[in-house]
């Protein structure tokens, strides 16, 4: 599992890198969550004392992250040359892109 860690982790720092158009850093945070999900089902854990808490704040912020995905135009912040691109991006003309980046 300690190996397995290791792994992921070094994935998850081929950021620039892409698989068949599949971020290498997407891979490894699939990766991390079937490890979680592993290691929660073989082991029983202890919840400590506030993690109800932290769960709230949690959810608050995975809302909160979602309402502004679903309202705010962000094409316009994806750099030109990122691993994934948004499509809405690749219709405007730049200089569209650029007067909304100096707003």
């Amino acid at each position: 599992m300690y190996w397995t860690f290791l792994v992921l982790l070094g994935l998850h720092a081929m950021g620039a890198y892409s698989f068949f158009g599949v971020p290498v850093q997407w891979m490894a945070l699939a990766g991390f969550i079937v490890l979680a999900f592993w290691i929660v089902s073989r082991q029983s854990l202890q919840l400590v004392p506030g993690f109800s808490l932290f769960l709230i704040f949690g959810l608050w912020a995975v809302i909160v992250w979602m309402i502004n995905m679903a309202s705010l135009d962000t094409a316009y912040l994806m750099p030109g040359k990122a691993t994934t691109d948004l499509e809405v991006a690749a219709h405007q003309p730049r200089q569209v892109l650029v007067e909304r980046a100096h707003r």
